[in-house]
């Protein structure tokens, strides 16, 4: 899963909104890995974990990627959902919370790519 990639970016910057439920966390994550031969290797990755009061206007969010291995990767998953259960298995999702996020920018060095040439205004409903 995720798309080819081959570059090592330094972080991801993007707008979110988010109401995420008592009892319940969001998560937004990046994530760089590379095949070597027998299985993927985590390379990098950045998260965010939404929680608590409601964010209600657009915030800027900067991610930082942190590397584990000095490999360059191969594959890349950018993922937002508005429970975290479904990566990491708990808490368990609580119906009603909501995740936005936009204008996502994966931050290069000596550059920029934007993703909303993609896809926008993305939702994540629990």
């Amino acid at each position: 899963m995720g798309v080819p990639y081959t570059q090592k970016p330094t972080s991801v910057v993007l707008l979110y909104k988010s109401n995420i439920m008592s009892g319940d966390t969001g998560v937004i994550f990046i994530q760089l890995s590379h095949w070597n031969g027998s299985a993927q290797v985590v390379d990098a990755q950045g998260i965010f974990q939404p929680s608590g009061a409601p964010v209600t206007s657009w915030t800027p969010l900067n991610i930082p990627i942190n590397y584990f291995t000095s490999d360059t990767p191969d594959t890349m998953i950018l993922g937002a959902s508005s429970s975290a259960e479904l990566l990491f298995g708990t808490p368990v999702s609580i119906v009603g919370s909501e995740l936005y996020i936009d204008d996502v920018v994966i931050n290069i060095t000596g550059g920029t790519l934007s993703a909303s040439a993609i896809s926008t205004d993305a939702k994540c409903n629990g």
